[in-house]
């Protein structure tokens, strides 16, 4: 492996982002249209939280257990917004950081994914699923 590989060589490019604005019921469908649990979230093209399905989970979990999936969506959208769900204390890379360096981040625990960012705006994610393709292929494949 080599020790100055950078992130942009393995982070995923084509990133489904968020809005303020968008409701939590269409963000729930999107994650499982994709499946995705880790979605940025951007005001003017700027990153400005993120949202994963452990945070939907935690805001929808005891209201919507047993109920069809039209009546949680109604409620999920009624109990929260993005806003008040996402995470604002972002860590972040940029696409010249190592992938040494995220390693040592995801490794923490802390995160499962993370945005890439560049001048602000979001460029790439990469996910613990990410380094372990690149771990595989690397010492495996």
């Amino acid at each position: 492996m080599k020790r100055s590989e950078r992130v942009s060589e393995i982070m995923s490019q084509d990133v489904v982002t968020l809005r303020l604005e968008d409701r939590l019921s269409e963000i729930r469908g999107t994650m499982i249209e994709h499946h995705i649990h880790h979605l940025p979230v951007v005001d003017g093209g700027r990153l400005v939280g993120m949202l994963s399905w452990s945070d939907l989970l935690r805001v929808s979990f005891g209201d919507v257990i047993g109920q069809d999936p039209e009546s949680a969506d109604k409620l999920l959208d009624h109990v929260s917004s993005v806003a008040e769900t996402m995470s604002r204390d972002l860590v972040t890379l940029a696409p010249d950081d190592t992938i040494r360096h995220a390693a040592s981040l995801l490794a923490e625990g802390r995160f499962h994914a993370l945005p890439v960012v560049d001048d602000g705006r979001v460029v790439g994610m990469l996910s613990s699923t990410d380094l372990v393709r690149y771990l595989y292929k690397q010492y495996w494949a």
